[in-house]
């Protein structure tokens, strides 16, 4: 995962990298480090939680609930 904004990249921690990436009715990243519902545009239900599966940031350690997108919990456009 990376933010093109804070111009970072977190890696998968080596032991998680099976989990990196998941499909389905709600797609993600790691074990809860961002998930995107299906019915995401219609309201906040959509988080993300970086630190699980992805290392954890280097330049804002404990604001991974806000690194992605700018809160823990965030509706798609």
């Amino acid at each position: 995962m990376f933010s093109i904004d804070d111009c970072e990249v977190l890696p998968i921690k080596p032991e998680f990298k099976k989990y990196s990436v998941h499909g389905g009715v709600n797609w993600g990243f790691g074990r809860g480090d961002l998930c995107v519902s299906e019915e995401g545009n219609k309201a906040s239900i959509n988080w993300a939680d970086a630190g699980h599966v992805y290392q954890g940031l280097s330049t804002r350690l404990n604001q991974e609930k806000r690194w992605l997108a700018g809160s823990w919990y965030f509706r798609t456009l």
